[in-house]
């Protein structure tokens, strides 16, 4: 009787199914979390003002929907559904073809919408840098520049059609990374491009030390930062590079492929961000560094640069390569191997924070700049530099 009673009445079953939802709904909680979704909402003290203007109102309504049992499965049913007909739950990331994902700047970027940076703005960069290289090398200090790749670079053909009009790099001639590769070899600047070491790898499946290229790919479809093998691979490469033109005797590092069940931070970050229920799919693959020889000498090191330094700078530090290092990422400072990290209130707030035990014991700064950020190059870090001097130099 039951069965008949709600098969004839199935849509009275639904609607009281949904109107307890709040009832159970909470069960799921604990089990399903969010990223990125809001931030928490505090509540209005009640007042007789705060109740006259409608601002208490507003403050309980806005904790209880981020409050509400059962609102992050909604969410993830709600994502899911949307991306199932193409369409974005989250503004910061765009489907491509076969569901590729991207921040849209990376493509506003790679297509010059917004135009490549002037040449006064490449030609105070270039000065800044030499000027920077003689500063540090008088204090007996080593500069070099790593530059990252980004993943528009290698999956133009995966672009949402209706960007692709905006495509304007052929007006221009020229990019930000053509104008600055040319800078820092019209000034003499020390620098070694991943770039080239992927196209090699990926055409003739070799790098130019000549070890095999990784099976994964350079960039998944779910991720904006490049694989953890070919990052492995790169800081293998940086590293000999800078032993090349270096006075110190740094040891060096060997990299291991391992394919992976499950991603592998960060190959599904803006997947993750999308909220869905669904698993991303792979192929995933990480990969494992070790020292293979140790070096006679272990000098300071410091980075500056972006968040692609965190598959890559790292394993050099991690390898016990350095001695004393310092990682500065965005708006992270990470020493003592990473146990120990202070962060800025902004990428340009360098006085927050207290830099100069760092710098000074620095024998060796590196500037990571990734294709996508040349326009902000090190986020005014030359230019702090070159303003305090008095950091360089080694206390006695």
């Amino acid at each position: 009787m039951i069965k008949a009673f709600l098969k004839k009445n199935w849509f009275i079953f639904l609607f009281v199914l949904i109107l307890i939802y709040p009832l159970y709904g909470g069960l799921t909680d604990s089990r399903i979390t969010l990223k990125g979704v809001a931030k928490e909402q505090e509540a209005v003290p009640l007042t007789p003002a705060s109740l006259g203007d409608g601002s208490w109102q507003s403050s309980v309504n806005a904790v209880f929907e981020e409050s509400f049992p059962g609102r992050s499965l909604l969410i993830r049913l709600r994502n899911q559904m949307l991306y199932t007909m193409g369409i974005s739950p989250n503004t910061n990331v765009v489907i491509g073809r076969s569901g590729c994902l991207f921040e849209p700047a990376d493509i506003l970027f790679d297509q010059a919408y917004y135009p490549p940076c002037d040449e006064i703005y490449f030609d105070t960069l270039g000065q800044n840098l030499e000027k920077l290289n003689a500063l540090l090398a008088s204090h007996n200090k080593e500069l070099y520049v790593f530059i990252t790749p980004y993943k528009p670079r290698y999956f133009r053909d995966w672009f949402p059609d209706r960007l692709k009009p905006l495509d304007n790099r052929y007006y221009y001639g020229t990019s930000n990374y053509d104008r600055l590769v040319k800078e820092l070899d019209d000034h003499g600047i020390l620098y070694y491009d991943s770039i080239p070491m992927i196209d090699r790898g990926l055409e003739d499946g070799v790098l130019a030390s000549g070890v095999p290229a990784p099976s994964a790919p350079v960039f998944c479809m779910t991720g904006k930062h490049w694989t953890q093998p070919w990052a492995a691979c790169a800081a293998g490469e940086l590293l000999e590079f800078i032993r090349a033109h270096s006075h110190f005797d740094l040891g060096s590092i060997q990299n291991r492929e391992i394919p992976q069940a499950e991603p592998v931070y960060p190959d599904a970050d803006l997947y993750d961000t999308l909220n869905l229920i669904s698993r991303p799919e792979g192929p995933w693959y990480d990969a494992e560094t070790s020292l293979s020889k140790e070096g006679a000498d272990h000098p300071g090191f410091f980075a500056r640069g972006g968040s692609f330094m965190g598959q890559s700078v790292n394993r050099l530090i991690l390898s016990g390569v350095f001695g004393t290092a310092a990682h500065f990422e965005n708006m992270g400072l990470h020493t003592d191997r990473y146990f120990n990290s202070v962060y800025m209130s902004d990428f340009y707030a360098y006085d927050e924070l207290d830099l100069k035990p760092w710098l000074s014991e620095a024998d060796i700064l590196l500037l990571e700049i990734n294709e996508g950020t040349i326009d902000r190059m090190s986020w005014g870090f030359i230019e702090y530099l070159l303003e305090h001097p008095e950091y360089l130099k080694k206390e006695t």
